[in-house]
């Protein structure tokens, strides 16, 4: 062994573990993902949709699966001339589509598709319901039936608001629980006459759905909710 070896191998302190280190193994884990459009098996298993339920329970407790409502007006001649698509979830009643033919409206099928929504709602346990509709769509007719806006999007497409409405199907009155919250609510905008929340937009609200929606259960309800 040469005289520089038989030093260096006999160091001690800092400098020998800065020299002679030992083999230290940094375990690494990469995961590559990649975004695509879900295929038809996968939305038909709903398995997103119950793993989100699954994370929900753990605050929540257990609560039923989503339960749809479809219903649709016919003439004696089987056309169709209006219709309503609807969940309950959480207990509340969701209404996501309600539209009536122009040549059928003032004859109260909106009335009556929205009251038989309601009813089944009860019955698979929904103690309130909530809706969005545009201001040139429905809100007066919904306003006629119980429903109060608790809060309100100013201009979400072009000058027009989109109202977020509620009504107690049952016990306390939704829209009274909300305007005593207004006070604890920290978003940005202002409060204005009947419990109306005027906000620039990118409002997250609190009842929005929490679940995954399944196949194609709703068309776009956007633009296609309506009075009668």
């Amino acid at each position: 062994m040469s005289e520089y070896r038989r030093r260096t191998s006999q160091w001690t302190g800092p400098l020998a573990r800065i020299r002679s280190p030992r083999p230290v193994t940094v375990a690494l884990s990469l995961m590559t993902v990649t975004i695509s459009p879900a295929t038809e098996e996968e939305i038909q298993s709903g398995e997103i949709g119950r793993r989100l339920r699954e994370f929900n329970y753990t605050y929540v407790g257990k609560y039923p699966a989503e339960q749809y409502i479809r219903l649709n007006a016919r003439r004696s001649d089987g056309s169709v001339v209006g219709g309503i698509r609807a969940l309950v979830v959480f207990y509340w009643l969701r209404v996501e589509v309600l539209w009536v033919d122009e040549a059928a409206r003032g004859r109260g099928i909106g009335s009556q598709l929205l009251a038989e929504a309601e009813r089944l709602a009860r019955k698979m346990g929904a103690r309130n319901a909530a809706l969005e509709t545009f201001e040139w769509q429905a809100p007066r007719f919904y306003q006629k039936h119980g429903y109060a806006e608790v809060a309100r999007l100013e201009g979400y497409v072009k000058d027009f608001y989109l109202a977020l409405m509620t009504k107690a199907l049952g016990g306390t009155t939704t829209h009274r629980i909300c305007e005593a919250r207004k006070r604890d609510w920290r978003l940005p905008g202002t409060f204005t006459e009947g419990s109306t929340l005027s906000a620039p937009g990118g409002i997250v609200l609190g009842l929005w759905l929490l679940q995954e929606r399944q196949t194609d259960i709703f068309a776009s309800s956007t633009g296609s909710r309506m009075s009668s």
